[in-house]
């Protein structure tokens, strides 16, 4: 059970990272390096932000938190209440290293989009439409979450055991 909340709150934080950059473009060849470019990395800095990039790891941290709180009070019920403070007080904790993701995730955004590109997305995030859509993304990722892991589960487990009669058929048994 620990390891698939593991994989659970690893596939969270994946599918967290890939979903702030739902879009990619050919860095142009002209393109400064984003490591030598201060205000390139400003720029995408501010993108992952107003993507909701930080409001997302708050739901991914607390669902984690929350999982793992659970987790452990079924197994000790009677320090439950002890329990709980504890993850109360690491998800504050690991909540507080956002700005890690942040500095993380920055360069990838810069090497992607020219200044103008991720300026422009600012202002779409800055928008009425932008902010109710920033609103909705935690609400979604809750439900959507664990369906997706459902069924990436149930492909993977349909892809090994096909997989494996394929393989059988041409004389390797595993």
């Amino acid at each position: 059970m620990m390891q698939r909340l593991i994989y659970a709150a690893t596939a969270a934080m994946t599918l967290l990272l890939l979903s702030a950059s739902w879009a990619t473009a050919q860095r142009s060849p002209d393109a400064p390096d984003p490591a030598k470019d201060a205000e390139r990395l400003a720029v995408a800095r501010e993108l992952y932000l107003i993507a909701g990039g930080g409001k997302q790891l708050d739901t991914v941290f607390e669902a984690m938190f929350r999982q793992l709180s659970n987790q452990f009070s079924s197994q000790k019920p009677q320090h439950a209440k002890e329990i709980q403070d504890v993850m109360q007080r690491m998800a504050k904790k690991f909540n507080e290293r956002k700005g890690e993701f942040a500095k993380l995730i920055a360069p990838f955004y810069a090497s992607e989009f020219t200044i103008d590109e991720m300026r422009e997305v600012i202002r779409f995030y800055s928008s009425g439409v932008g902010k109710r859509y920033m609103e909705a993304m935690p609400t979604l990722m809750v439900k959507i979450l664990p369906k997706s892991m459902k069924l990436g589960e149930q492909i993977a487990e349909e892809a090994l055991q096909e997989a494996k009669q394929e393989l059988k058929k041409r004389g390797i048994d595993l």
